[in-house]
Formats: structure tokens, sequence, C-alpha cells
């Protein structure tokens, strides 16, 4: 029963110990994005032929930055920053023919690529804090529709890349 004890108050101390010298769990803030504390995620532009995907984007934008908690999303004239997006291409390839006709696909995996930068609105002119590409990939079967195949497989290829793109500007390892 000492023993326990004694080890339970060791973890305290050392809890203690780290929280007083500055250590946190998770992601450290990249030092571009210092000073920002909130963010207006403007309308993605879309370069695919695949209609309404701006606004799935942009909510899905919206739901991964409220639940990472780093920055919170603000009007345009409140914000610090804004994030820009683009949806650059969709791309598919076929994971699983098939068995009586190998030409024709049975499951598909769906590759969506979105390029981001966050803009500072602080400064008079935009200078771009962050940004990059991101790629997020899902997999749907095909049925016999493929464009309500294809339309059901979009929410999660973007709620997929909208955390890669939250988490790649909220968090440094």
């Amino acid at each position: 029963m000492k023993a326990c004890i004694a080890r339970l108050g060791l973890g305290v101390f050392i809890l203690i110990g780290l929280v007083s010298c500055g250590y946190r769990l998770g992601g450290v803030q990249p030092v571009s994005m210092v000073g920002v504390k909130s963010l207006y995620i403007e309308v993605p532009k879309n370069n695919t032929q695949y209609t309404r995907l701006e606004a799935q984007l942009a909510n899905h934008l919206s739901d991964a930055l409220i639940a990472d908690g780093r920055y919170k999303q603000a009007r345009f004239e409140d914000a610090d920053a804004k994030l820009v997006s683009t949806i650059t291409s969709v791309d598919y390839s076929q994971i699983r023919p098939f068995r009586t006709n190998v030409l024709k696909a049975e499951e598909l995996s769906m590759r969506l690529k979105v390029s981001w930068s966050i803009v500072s609105l602080k400064e008079a002119s935009s200078v771009r804090l962050e940004g990059g590409s991101t790629t997020a990939q899902t997999r749907f079967f095909l049925e016999d529709n493929l464009q309500t195949s294809q339309q059901n497989g979009f929410p999660d290829a973007l709620r997929r890349v909208s955390r890669k793109i939250v988490s790649q500007f909220s968090n440094t390892y």
C-alpha cells in the first residue's frame, strides 16, 4: 500500500515538474502562425468538373477547425488570417474488378487533391504564412449509377483532406 502511494506521489511530482517547465502535450504552433488566433475560411475554388464541392469543403474545413480547437473561426472583419483553398484534382483508380468481368470495376479509389494557403489579414499586403498541397484518399463500391457512387464518396474524401489541412497548419512536430 505504501509503495502504491509512493508511486502515485512520484507521478504527480513528475507531472507538476513537466507542466512548470513549459512542456505540453500535442503539437506546437508553427513559428509563422504565431499571433494568429482566429481564421476566416474563404469559399474554396473548384478546378474540377464536379459541381458543389466548394461548399462541402468549406463546411468540412470549418468542422475540422472547430474540432482541432487551436484557432477560432471568425468573420472576415474579425479574423487575423484567412484560409484560401482550391480543389485541384479528383482521380480514380480501380481497386477490385468484378469476378466475372475484369474490365469492370467493383471497388474504386478516389484521390482528392487540395492546394491551400493561409494569408495574413493584419498586414497591409497579403503575406502568405503557411501553405501546401494535401491529398486524401477514400474507397467506395460501384453501384448501378456511377455518379451516385462518386457523390457518395466525396464527403469522406473531403472530411479526410480537411482534417489533414487543419492538422498541417495547427501542429508542428
